[in-house]
């Protein structure tokens, strides 16, 4: 992941012969803590709208889709964005569908916006649908994923 101290660093750091040439690399040694927006738990990964991606995505963070995404997504949390679409089965913790989805679910905590469109099974220890959301398949909630 780019790192915006370690990269003015390295630009501030001499590159013909006056460099050091100890062998000390400025971005190794650079041990800031990444903030709490960079911390793992806060990752995000961003599918934007007009953007058609294909293929699987696994997170240590969240995936928000507001564009097209087909494939497999595997994250913390997972939003399909009011605009967004996703084809495949999606594993989280938490799931927030307010588009499109045609794949299978699999959470602790799912959540149908009034404008979700999903097609496929669900499986969750908690379920909330808003009245307006479509829904079509097997949906099973119980104590345990």
């Amino acid at each position: 992941m780019w790192n915006k101290a370690a990269f003015r660093l390295r630009a501030a750091t001499p590159a013909g012969p006056e460099a050091d040439r100890s062998g000390n690399d400025p971005v190794s040694e650079s041990a800031a803590p990444l903030g709490p927006a960079l911390e793992p738990e806060h990752r995000s990964s961003v599918i934007s709208e007009g953007v058609i991606a294909r293929g699987d995505i696994s997170s240590p963070g969240s995936v928000h889709v507001n564009g097209a995404l087909t494939g497999n997504v595997e994250a913390d949390v997972v939003h399909v964005g009011r605009n967004g679409s996703l084809e495949g089965n999606v594993q989280a913790k938490q799931v927030t569908v307010a588009g499109q989805m045609n794949g299978d679910l699999r959470c602790e905590q799912a959540t149908l916006r009034s404008t979700a469109l999903l097609t496929g099974s669900i499986e969750a220890l908690t379920l909330q649908i808003e009245a307006g959301a479509i829904t079509e398949g097997r949906i099973r909630v119980e104590n345990r994923v």
